[in-house]
């Protein structure tokens, strides 16, 4: 498992090998990330996850898948789609 800081929490990469992310987008409150990764079907699959604390097992904060996949036909659709979630935030 690779783990990285993306806005101060960690991102526990455990996506398939063969799915390549094309953008990630933090929601401007640093509380949701969005993710939109090409998959081999040539479609793109675009991915919520919330901000939450790892306690008790893990320390500090951590993103969590906030829902299933969705997915789109083409790049500009997955990011038509991320922008809906993240306003969806400020509703």
């Amino acid at each position: 498992m690779n783990i990285v800081d993306i806005g101060g929490a960690y991102f526990a990469r455990t996506e398939p090998a063969d799915w390549i992310c094309r953008h990630t987008r933090l929601a401007p409150s640093g509380r949701l990330l969005g993710r939109i990764y090409e998959v081999p079907e040539h479609t793109y699959r675009v991915v919520l996850f919330r901000r939450v604390s790892g306690e008790p097992d893990w320390k500090g904060e951590w993103w969590r898948e906030a829902a299933p996949p969705v997915i789109a036909a083409t790049l500009d659709e997955a990011a038509a789609i991320l922008a809906d979630y993240l306003a969806f935030e400020r509703r």
